[in-house]
C-alpha cells in the first residue's frame, strides 16, 4: 500500500514482516519484524507518520515510521516549547481562573505558532483537568 505523501510503500505476507520501500527507486528502507504470522492488512495514517499492521498471528501493530533522528528531533523540539508555554498557561491561569478564557487567550494570541499554539492548548487542558480533580476553580 502506498503511503498518503507517495513517499513510500508498506508490503506484508508470509514471512511475518512489515517492509517499507520507496516508492521511486524502490529501494528497501525498513523491515519492521514482530508479527508471529503472516501479515494481512496494511493501512497508513493521513499524514504518513505511522502505519498499522494486522496479522493472522491476531494482532495489530502500529509502527512509528519517522527515521529516529526524525522523532529525536521533534521530541527535543516539543520539549523546547514545553518549556515556554507551560508558564504562560499557568500564569494565564492564575490571571483569568477560568478554563474557557485562558483557552480563548491561548487561541487569540498572535505570537503563538501552531504546533505552540496546539502545545498551549493541551497544557491548559491538562491543567483545567489537574485543578478540577483536586478541587480547584
Amino acid at each position: 500500500v502506498y503511503s498518503p505523501d507517495g513517499k513510500r510503500i508498506a508490503t506484508g505476507g508470509n514471512d511475518h514482516d512489515v517492509r517499507l520501500w520507496d516508492s521511486e527507486t524502490f529501494d528497501p528502507v525498513a523491515r519492521l519484524g514482530g508479527h508471529q504470522d503472516y501479515v494481512f492488512s496494511l493501512a497508513w495514517r493521513a499524514d504518513s507518520q505511522q502505519l498499522i499492521s494486522g496479522s493472522g498471528d491476531n494482532t495489530v501493530r502500529i509502527w512509528d515510521t519517522q527515521p529516529l533522528i526524525e522523532r529525536v528531533q521533534a521530541r527535543r523540539e516539543r520539549q523546547t516549547l514545553l518549556g515556554q508555554v507551560e508558564p504562560m498557561v499557568e500564569r494565564l491561569f492564575t490571571e483569568l481562573g477560568d478554563a474557557h478564557k485562558v483557552i480563548e487567550r491561548v487561541k487569540a494570541d498572535p505570537s503563538l505558532g501552531a504546533r505552540a499554539r496546539q502545545l498551549a492548548l493541551q497544557v491548559a487542558l491538562r491543567t483545567s483537568l489537574a485543578r478540577r480533580h483536586t478541587g480547584q476553580p
